[in-house]
């Protein structure tokens, strides 16, 4: 299994997800941040963190960085040794060029 590091802004941004979905709908917060951080941990990043080269190349963020898509969120990450380090997820309709 390839090393996945989540970063302390990447847990807040699934915890702001939570805090938003949670204000019409609590129930439905709690289970789709788990679908987010399930989907991540066990198939998306798995499979960024065995092919470092995957996703789209995001040289305006800096060095290595990459995104992926994940429903409407974006996932970014840097391959590490050995795996991948998750930094952001932001929703898709989120102006990235703020962060």
């Amino acid at each position: 299994m390839a090393n996945l590091r989540i970063v302390a802004s990447a847990r807040q941004d699934l915890a702001d997800i939570f805090d938003f979905i949670a204000r019409d709908k609590p129930i439905a917060a709690k289970n789709w941040v788990r679908k987010i951080e399930e989907k991540c941990v066990k198939e998306k990043c798995e499979l960024i963190a065995t092919t470092p080269g995957f996703g789209q190349a995001r040289p305006e963020f800096g060095g290595e960085i990459r995104s992926s898509t994940l429903g409407r969120y974006i996932i970014f990450y840097r391959p590490i040794a050995g795996g991948v380090e998750v930094l952001r997820v932001i929703p898709g309709g989120r102006d990235i060029s703020s962060l």
